[in-house]
């Protein structure tokens, strides 16, 4: 790892490094997290006081209750994107990306959960380009972040001024976003939550701007991910998909009848969810914490204070000392099958845990779900080339840079 950084791949590393403790509780690395010490301050980047602050108001909207509330938005746009695959697959005769067109589902439901308008990709079946600007600032918070690790800020401030052109085109898109949600008044969305917040804070359009930005990448871009890498396994492991596909076809006699309370139903297809989640997690790598004000015992180990640590999700799925047949696509081991006996489950955090976990889990258990649930209802899948190795050699830039995925989207029968 590093002189100064340990990761660990020990269940009880997930409370011990991110859970509350009663002595102490370790800070962000905040190098890795703002392309300055001065900001620009975000959910992922803020203080604790600001992140409180912020969870309050961002928390009713991600409820169970919020995503009730939003149900009905969210299946119009699985609706739409059922009718839009099924007007472009020529019948199963023309593969098509299911990338893409899961990042238009997930884009265009926060879109529209954010700023109370979608950014039409479904429509257009193309990337709005604020959506394209997005991706490439992953890369480069990515690599702002270990710049400053290595104390080579003077290189940071020059790929901020070659990047500046690219900065002003999206804060552009984001401002005329954001300036044409603020003329609709009240609505019940992401920025209301922010505009109209209970303590009467005013907040300005920069934090308006990362806030917005950060919920609305990582609200779509994981789930997109996910969705991908399921259809993947899926596809690749045939009995997997045989079981899922009769199970869901067999729960329901009409689409109407798949929405979010019903899909929990689905154990088989959750558990197929979990195993995506465990062999291909959304954030593979690392959320950096520093051991501070006292040292730490984390895995059994003692760990000096200023130390960076870390969970590194990637090795610890794929440990043998945490899973039987770790490099296997097996759902059954997240339905109690004796096989898988000795997993450890509790290992599984792809939402990480404690006081900042994903804010967005239920809103992305709600989509993945919803998403999944009528793709295997509605479609007979099959991947164009049945030789293709999609995980192989993919990069990661905090999540994975996912290549094309061509798949075949026949009307079932």
């Amino acid at each position: 790892m590093g002189p100064n950084i340990v990761g660990f791949i020990g269940a009880s590393a997930w409370k011990e490094i991110y859970g509350m403790h009663s002595r102490h509780q370790m800070e962000k690395a905040y190098e890795y997290y703002r392309e300055t010490p001065e900001g620009p301050i975000s959910l992922l980047n803020a203080g604790p006081e600001e992140h409180a602050r912020l969870r309050k108001w961002f928390a009713p909207f991600f409820s169970d209750r919020g995503m009730k509330e939003q149900e009905k938005m969210i299946s119009g746009y699985v609706d739409l994107m059922i009718r839009r695959l099924s007007e472009n697959s020529e019948d199963g005769t023309r593969a098509l990306d299911v990338r893409d067109w899961f990042n238009f589902c997930t884009f265009d439901i926060l879109g529209e959960l954010a700023f109370s308008s979608s950014f039409g990709c479904l429509e257009s079946a193309r990337y709005h380009p604020w959506v394209k600007i997005i991706a490439f600032q992953q890369k480069e918070i990515e690599w702002i972040g270990e710049l400053n690790r290595q104390g080579l800020r003077f290189i940071t401030s020059i790929i901020m001024k070659v990047l500046a052109k690219n900065k002003l085109e999206f804060m552009g898109y984001t401002i005329d976003k954001l300036n044409n949600r603020i003329e609709l008044g009240s609505r019940p969305d992401i920025i209301e939550s922010l505009l109209n917040n209970k303590e009467g804070i005013k907040i300005d359009m920069e934090r308006l701007v990362q806030n917005s930005t950060l919920l609305i990448a990582a609200g779509s871009e994981t789930t997109a991910i996910l969705l991908t890498a399921t259809t993947y396994l899926l596809l690749t492991n045939p009995e997997a998909y045989d079981k899922v596909t009769d199970e869901v076809r067999s729960s329901f006699s009409d689409p109407s009848e798949i929405n979010l309370t019903s899909v929990n139903k689905l154990s088989y297809m959750l558990a197929c969810l979990d195993e995506a989640l465990r062999i291909f997690p959304v954030v593979p790598s690392w959320l950096p914490r520093r051991v501070t004000k006292h040292e730490a015992v984390i895995n059994g180990n003692v760990i000096p204070q200023g130390t960076l640590v870390a969970t590194w999700q990637w090795p610890m799925y794929h440990s043998e000392k945490n899973f039987s047949k770790p490099l296997e696509y097996h759902p059954e081991r997240f339905l109690g099958d004796p096989e898988f006996s000795r997993d450890r489950l509790d290992a599984v955090q792809p939402f990480s845990t404690g006081h900042a976990d994903c804010i967005g889990r239920n809103l992305a258990y709600s989509e993945m779900r919803l998403i999944l649930a009528r793709i295997l209802f509605s479609f007979d899948l099959k991947l164009a080339d049945q030789d293709y190795n999609w995980i192989k050699g993919q990069k990661v830039y905090i999540v994975w840079q996912k290549p094309s995925l061509p798949v075949f989207f026949k009307a079932r029968t």
